[in-house]
């Protein structure tokens, strides 16, 4: 996975990256960035190509270390929650096999990012974290044309599912 860090976040992290990710990493990187709700430091990465994102509230520096874990745990259980199948979340984890930081490249993607933190921060925690990453998901984004980030991923999972075959 490589997560294309904002500046807040990378400062969270303790890391600094100029790098900038590679084109056979397309299918692997995703945006992260880290902003506040009432007290606490909420993590939100989202897929490049498909605007899919991860929500995690009450992130702390002592979750750092297990960042990779803790980031698969939430992905699964919201692609579960999303009904992918089980070939499509396999594809998803076969991704997540190591974590590396680079500096953003996509402003649609940042853009996009803090819409959904506006949306999140007006819920403000009263629902569950994995049920508002589903809200988030279901809701349409503009990426050129307006598309549900959820049937987005699913298609791209399909595809690579089809290569896969072959």
């Amino acid at each position: 996975m490589v997560i294309q860090a904002t500046k807040k976040l990378q400062d969270f992290l303790g890391i600094k990256t100029d790098t900038l990710p590679k084109y056979d990493e397309v299918f692997e990187s995703w945006h992260g960035n880290i902003f506040m709700i009432g007290r606490k430091k909420c993590l939100l990465i989202t897929h490049n190509e498909s605007l899919y994102s991860i929500f995690i509230y009450g992130i702390t520096k002592k979750h750092i270390p297990n960042l990779l874990s803790i980031i698969s745990d939430f992905l699964i259980e919201i692609l579960r929650r999303d009904d992918f199948t089980i070939p499509q979340i396999e594809i998803m984890l076969k991704s997540l096999d190591s974590l590396k930081f680079t500096k953003t490249s996509d402003r649609s993607v940042t853009g996009n990012m803090n819409d959904m933190v506006h949306i999140l921060k007006h819920y403000n925690m009263t629902e569950d974290e994995l049920d508002l990453a589903k809200f988030i998901n279901h809701t349409p984004y503009k990426r050129g044309d307006f598309h549900f980030p959820e049937k987005i991923l699913k298609t791209i999972l399909d595809s690579k599912q089809a290569m896969l075959r072959t």
